[in-house]
Formats: C-alpha cells, sequence, structure tokens
C-alpha cells in the first residue's frame, strides 16, 4: 500500500484518534511495515529524508508519503531512496519515494 497519507507522526499531538501513529498501528497488526522506516532503521515522526514540502519551501519539509508492504517482503528491499528537493521541486511540492525489491529467489 502506498501513497501521500497526508499524515505524520509529528502531527499526532492533541488527536485521541485518527491519528498517524494509530494508523500505522493498525497497519502492523496486519503484517504491513514501511519500507523507508524500516529500510534508514528510523522512527516515524523522525524521518530525515523529506517526501514533501510545503508551499515548495525548502524550510517547510515534511514525510508524508509511504509505502507499506507486508512483512514477508521487508528482507526483499534492496534500496530504498527519496528524490531530492533540488531535482523535483520545479514539477511536485512532494518527492518521489522508489523501493527497490527483489522477490525472486
Amino acid at each position: 500500500m502506498c501513497g501521500d497519507f497526508n499524515s505524520n507522526a509529528i502531527f499526532d499531538h492533541g488527536r485521541k484518534a485518527r491519528h498517524n501513529t494509530a494508523v500505522v498501528a493498525m497497519l502492523k497488526e496486519r503484517n504491513l511495515s514501511s519500507a523507508y522506516h524500516t529500510f534508514f532503521s528510523e522512527q516515524h515522526g523522525e524521518e530525515t529524508r523529506p517526501t514533501y514540502y510545503f508551499w515548495h519551501r525548502r524550510a517547510r519539509p515534511f514525510h508524508l508519503d509511504y509505502v507499506f508492504l507486508p512483512d514477508k517482503w521487508i528482507p526483499a528491499v534492496k534500496n530504498v531512496a527519496v528524490g531530492t528537493y533540488e531535482e523535483w521541486r520545479p514539477v511536485s511540492v512532494h518527492m518521489p519515494l522508489v523501493v527497490d525489491l527483489s522477490l525472486l529467489a
């Protein structure tokens, strides 16, 4: 499952339900994990590679885009990359999130 979730754990404060941490927990209960977070060993809300720049501004970075994979696929993740602000800013506020898998034995 992948796409712009338009959420991040940093926005959870003050929300009792329907927040990013609850969604991530629900997906984990269904054996789905974030390819980005697993690959880079980063916690949700502590991402070092933004996927979104609010109003195209470099000073307003957030991580809002996700690729959730079945846990059994996680060992097949060979690389995860996020597009750079310099390259993608002219065309989008979102940076591509690319997950390379090798599912063949």
